[in-house]
């Protein structure tokens, strides 16, 4: 009796094998709230039965059939799923058919040369909306690759197919799925190119102890998803929930889906996979090239960097040099460092002519000095981003204002900001999302004191070679005084750009120009504008104490008229990575009301 693809649809449901984890993980299927199923693939094209995306029954009864038509085409379903027809080969012990030779798989498979997994985090990127939580991405080792090599290697990465739109736009579409995400895999070194040359993040690579048989299982698989669209929603179906449901097709048991939140941040993939017992086997640290230039340049004398900017940015190098003072050791010195200096300053690749011909000359005219320079390794980051702080904050606070005593509770799902403790994060980044802080005072009322729906802050330092300008967006409703007994809710956006520069190792001060446009919805003049200034300090006293402070001075033109002062310290002590205590003091002075408030909170992460 032959045997037919029947007989092996019915041997799969015998074995159960649409329940199989495997399977489900193929097909990136998860349970949903009504206990049915759902796959995380939108496109149709990833399903052979029109009911796939939510029947992983019938979408296992379709490929049995399909990949045992007898199709030998380079267009057939063992071709198109290579890693479906592996795993029911195996499962069904199909040996009767045929195996399809698929050339293009078989050159891209071979091309890739999997040996081995890599999980790769660039750090946060203020400066970029799509960049400012961090990335995450594998890198697919290659086999006989050494540390040299590596950038050979090919890196898988999902990311959201994002047009040219602006700031708002990105955000309103990244939350409600206005994007449609797709897996690709490229050379290792263009991902450098981007990350660690044009964006200046620094790099930590997480080697994974997966299989021989588990990397070509997870490589084949994205040979099935690499050309298909998923939604791609910015707090959940992200780079990183998707990285944790490609992972788990090399190893289904892990679960990692499911040890995660609704919502699912880069920094939290990391977290996750560290916290697997003997998943990952070694952890290294890729710096960018402004790392390596200001660790490089941070003990030099005035003269030498001078130089350094002077032959990167001019022509007039044979005349710098001539009149310089410099031993040889010291010219190579001057003229390496300007080539990185040059090479930064156009984000890794030196295109303009004016530029090329410049990077040429510093070439040639260091290729003339006989001499080596050697510099002390740069160390890793004594914390990790992974030993910092969970993303999801929860705080009690009491607090008196004018003499009325309250107290309250805080939710803020996401993820950073000034005063929270800073290891593992970027120093001087804030990043708030959806934060609610609801109060109950003495007249036995639920308030809301505020919901700031984003605040973003970027108080990058400046160094004689990286300039970075800083800013701050703030949106949101918050209740403001407008007299003794009368509240208001201000809906607000607050705008502000400036120069932040490094005191001290840990101490940073900043002055921005502001703009505050403001909505009010209990005085006459609802609307009031207004431009001023702002400074600030953010001083890291300890490794537990923080100082925060601010004062801005903006002068309304609309509306109320005059000018508001406002004042605001801010001083957290740590208790645990998860834990600290908090106390604030604000005072406002403005044309609605003058007054000050004191609180104290306990902050918890998880």
């Amino acid at each position: 009796m032959a045997i037919t693809p029947d007989f092996f649809v019915q041997e799969a449901q015998r074995l159960k094998l649409h329940e199989d984890s495997q399977w489900l993980s193929l097909g990136h299927y998860e349970r949903t709230a009504a206990c049915g199923w759902k796959s995380l693939v939108d496109d149709p094209a990833f399903f052979l039965s029109p009911e796939g995306k939510h029947n992983p029954k019938l979408e296992l009864a379709e490929t049995i059939k399909a990949l045992l038509s007898g199709d030998n085409s380079e267009n057939s379903a063992q071709c198109k799923f290579p890693a479906r027809y592996k795993f029911l080969k195996e499962r069904l012990k199909i040996v009767a058919v045929a195996d399809v030779y698929c050339p293009r798989f078989q050159e891209w498979f071979q091309t890739i040369n999997p040996s081995g997994i890599t999980l790769i985090f660039p750090t946060t990127f203020i400066n970029n909306p799509a960049s400012s939580f961090g990335h995450t991405l594998i890198r697919i080792d290659q086999s006989g690759a050494s540390d040299s090599t590596r950038l050979l290697s090919y890196a898988a990465n999902y990311a959201a197919s994002v047009e040219a739109d602006d700031m708002l736009t990105y955000a309103v579409k990244g939350i409600f799925g206005g994007y449609k995400g797709y897996f690709s895999i490229e050379p290792y070194y263009e991902r450098i190119k981007q990350y660690a040359d044009y964006e200046h993040r620094d790099i930590w690579e997480y080697k994974l102890n997966y299989t021989q048989a588990e990397t070509e299982l997870l490589v084949t698989h994205l040979w099935e998803i690499k050309d298909r669209f998923l939604d791609y929603y910015y707090f959940d179906d992200n780079c990183s929930y998707l990285l944790l449901s490609l992972l788990e097709v090399g190893r289904p048991r892990l679960q990692l889906k499911e040890q995660s939140r609704p919502w699912i941040l880069p920094i939290d993939t990391i977290k996750t996979i560290v916290a697997q017992k003997d998943l990952v086997e070694t952890i290294s640290y890729r710096s960018s090239p402004a790392t390596e230039l200001e660790f490089k340049t941070k003990d030099m004398g005035a003269e030498m960097r001078s130089l350094i900017k002077i032959l990167a940015i001019s022509d007039r190098s044979e005349d710098v040099l001539a009149e310089a003072s410099l031993n040889s050791a010291e010219q190579a010195q001057v003229l390496e460092l300007a080539y990185d200096y040059l090479v930064y300053q156009n984000e890794g690749i030196v295109e303009e002519d004016a530029a090329q011909a410049r990077a040429l000359k510093l070439l040639a005219k260091r290729s003339q000095i006989d001499a080596v320079i050697s510099y002390p390794p740069l160390e890793r980051p004594a914390i990790r981003p992974e030993e910092g702080h969970d993303t999801v904050l929860l705080t009690l606070y009491g607090k008196n204002v004018d003499d009325d005593y309250g107290g309250g509770l805080r939710i803020r799902p996401a993820y950073h900001e000034l005063i929270d403790p800073d290891r593992g994060y970027v120093h001087g980044s804030q990043l708030v999302f959806f934060d609610l802080a609801l109060s109950y005072d003495e007249l036995e009322q639920v308030m809301m004191d505020y919901f700031h729906v984003l605040k973003i802050a970027s108080l990058s330092p400046r160094s004689y070679f990286i300039r970075p300008l800083s800013y701050k967006i703030e949106t949101g409703i918050e209740q403001r005084l407008l007299d003794k007994n009368n509240n208001s809710y201000n809906t607000f956006l607050n705008l502000g750009a400036g120069l932040t520069y490094k005191l001290a190792p840990e101490a940073l001060v900043y002055a921005l120009a502001i703009a505050n446009n403001s909505l009010f919805t209990e005085v006459d003049d609802h609307y009031a504008l207004s431009f001023g200034v702002e400074v600030g300090a953010n001083y890291y006293i300890t490794d537990k104490l923080a100082l925060i402070s601010a004062v801005s001075a903006q002068s309304y033109v609309t509306a109320a008229s005059g000018f508001a002062l406002t004042a605001v310290e801010d001083l957290r002590y740590t208790l645990t990575n998860q834990s600290a205590l908090r106390l604030g003091y604000k005072y406002t002075n403005d044309p609605y009301y003058d007054w000050q408030e004191f609180s104290v909170g306990y902050d918890f992460f998880f």
